[in-house]
């Protein structure tokens, strides 16, 4: 019988995202960079579309990463007196630097539109809402449900760069195939 690990490396192919694909332990699974492309994007998110979907009841931890918002670098004096006359003097900008997150979710919520939906406790999420003002890849919004449900972080699945799950050896146990994946 196949194991989850055979399944993880089956949908990594399927996707072609196998040269990108890390398997370091047996509850543990990564990506080696981050895309690059619009292709290998949509790669990563079909990818952890799939392993999200099949396992999220057992996801312990998830890294990810975003990038900040563009900065507007200060101008000089020079510029500084130009627009002070009336110039129209604008600042130049620095692209956001890469980042890195991780969350351990209480609860996955589910998938929608490329974007992972998990239930945090109230310390990470005040972490990561605070940081997601700074920038337009995740967010952590309030939404207004019962008890923690309020505490969701929404996290696009392209940026996800590894997963961790509750057992040590769950990459190893045996893997059934749902009757609609089988041919």
């Amino acid at each position: 019988m196949a194991t989850k690990k055979d399944y993880v490396e089956s949908l990594a192919s399927d996707t072609k995202v196998d040269k990108f694909c890390n398997i370091p332990s047996p509850d543990k699974i990564g990506m080696t960079k981050i895309p690059e492309s619009m292709d290998e994007a949509r790669a990563y998110l079909n990818f952890w579309n799939g392993v999200v979907s099949e396992f999220k009841d057992d996801v312990s931890k998830i890294r990810f990463h975003y990038q900040e918002n563009d900065k507007e670098l200060p101008l000089s004096l020079g510029k500084k007196i130009l627009k002070s006359v009336g110039f129209g003097v604008k600042p130049k900008t620095e692209e956001g630097e890469i980042k890195y997150e991780e969350l351990n979710p209480e609860y996955v919520r589910g998938i929608n539109k490329g974007l992972v939906s998990l239930i945090t406790n109230e310390d990470q999420w005040k972490i990561l809402n605070a940081t997601s003002k700074n920038t337009g890849s995740f967010s952590a919004p309030h939404v207004y449900l019962l008890g923690n449900l309020c505490n969701q972080v929404n996290i696009p699945l392209e940026c996800i760069n590894d997963v961790n799950f509750n057992s040590p050896d769950f990459l190893s146990k045996e893997y059934e195939v749902p009757m609609e994946d089988q041919k």
